[in-house]
């Protein structure tokens, strides 16, 4: 399914753009909706009202699955699979606003896919919200064109009629009211323009250390890979492919290609590449993190009365999150909320229950979630464990 990247997952984008994000997000500028702590699912429909169900690409390829099949999906899960069949049996009740003819307008049988979250108050997450909703998102759009999915998202050369679906949202909503649901169009967010500044500044700080505008984040890793491995004296063609491998650069050569021909300790530095990209982006990671954590505040909850509480309430969950894995002496565990506490610092710096804004930016879709996602990790990790070596943790 597509996905909202962070903006340090993105090897494309560009110190400026970066800042420029920044700034225009501090000034009360940047367009972006509220991100929903909530349950995404993709849906179409054909001109006969059978709504289809999507949480994968191969699904979009197969014509999707009706609301029995994604409910069985989750069978035996509880309150996950009520989430789903009750958001399921929503979209379609939502879904019978629409005329056939807007049917194939808005959907073009079963090959333009629309993304929507489903709020479900029974089946919370982190936040609790107030109303069992359906959020319908602007994006992300996908279209299965041919055997490929592509982006349909506005402004793309394939773009799909998201304004007429998005218009027929009052109608939508009056269809699902009886069953005690809403229907709402994506969650703009007014922006406060930020008072204290500091964490703006350490952020243009780190970006200038790292290089000029219009460096992107792969070209800082490709420069840092090859200063850490001109030492070796390499030859030139050996010491680019090594950089590549370094650096993670799309089409790089692999580690068995490479480790026959460069010195052993350069092969064990290429194979933790993961962990030595990571490190190079720490500080603008963390650095976006404080601006979140400034900024975020400033965004009003769609759906939470008492915002204060409601922050209060997670604050006090993630402090008992915490208390768990300690008590636990579970090591992996251990390790794992460290690293998350690293971006994180203390609870006390959950401040809001807005999870986060999500935006678009010269044609790709972003989000800046600030400390919700290191809170979500610590909370989800003694909720759900993590793998084989982090179980459930319980009091």
């Amino acid at each position: 399914m597509a996905h909202i990247s962070h903006l340090v997952e993105d090897r494309d984008i560009t110190l400026g753009d970066v800042e420029d994000i920044a700034t225009l997000s501090a000034a009360g500028r940047l367009v972006a909706t509220e991100k929903l702590d909530g349950a995404n699912v993709m849906y179409s429909s054909n001109s006969k009202y059978e709504s289809r169900f999507s949480r994968s690409e191969s699904d979009i390829k197969s014509a999707g699955m009706i609301a029995a099949v994604l409910e069985a999906k989750f069978a035996g899960r509880g309150l996950v699979q009520d989430t789903f069949s009750n958001g399921a049996n929503a979209i379609r009740s939502a879904v019978r606003a629409f005329s056939p003819l807007e049917l194939i307008q808005v959907f073009e049988g079963l090959r333009l896919w629309y993304s929507a979250e489903i709020v479900y108050t029974k089946n919370p997450n982190v936040v609790r919200y107030d109303r069992d909703v359906i959020v319908l998102h602007e994006r992300p759009v996908l279209r299965l064109f041919g055997e490929k999915i592509v982006s349909a998202d506005p402004g793309q050369p394939c773009a799909a009629d998201v304004q007429t679906l998005l218009k027929r949202v009052p109608d939508m909503d009056d269809n699902v009211r009886a069953s005690g649901w809403q229907v709402r169009g994506p969650s703009r967010v007014a922006l406060q323009p930020m008072v204290e500044q500091a964490s703006l500044h350490a952020l243009r700080g780190v970006l200038k250390k790292m290089g000029p505008p219009a460096t992107t984040l792969q070209d800082f890793l490709l420069d840092r890979a090859f200063e850490e491995l001109t030492r070796f004296r390499m030859h030139e063609p050996l010491l680019k492919s090594a950089a590549l491998r370094l650096s993670e650069a799309k089409g790089a050569p692999t580690l068995t290609v490479l480790k026959p021909c460069v010195p052993s300790s350069v092969a064990l530095m290429l194979r933790g590449s993961k962990e030595w990209v990571a490190k190079q982006l720490a500080p603008l990671e963390l650095a976006i993190v404080d601006f979140g954590v400034d900024f975020l505040p400033g965004v009003k909850p769609s759906l939470v009365a008492d915002p204060d509480s409601e922050a209060k309430r997670i604050r006090e969950k993630l402090e008992e999150s915490l208390a768990l894995v300690k008590k636990s002496r579970n090591q992996h565990a251990v390790e794992y909320v460290a690293k998350q506490m690293e971006k994180l610092k203390d609870p006390s710096r959950v401040t809001t229950p807005v999870e986060g804004v999500v935006f678009p930016w010269k044609g790709k879709l972003y989000k800046i979630t600030g400390a919700f996602a290191s809170a979500n990790a610590i909370i989800g990790l003694c909720r759900y464990g993590r793998g084989k070596d982090i179980p459930p943790i319980s009091g």
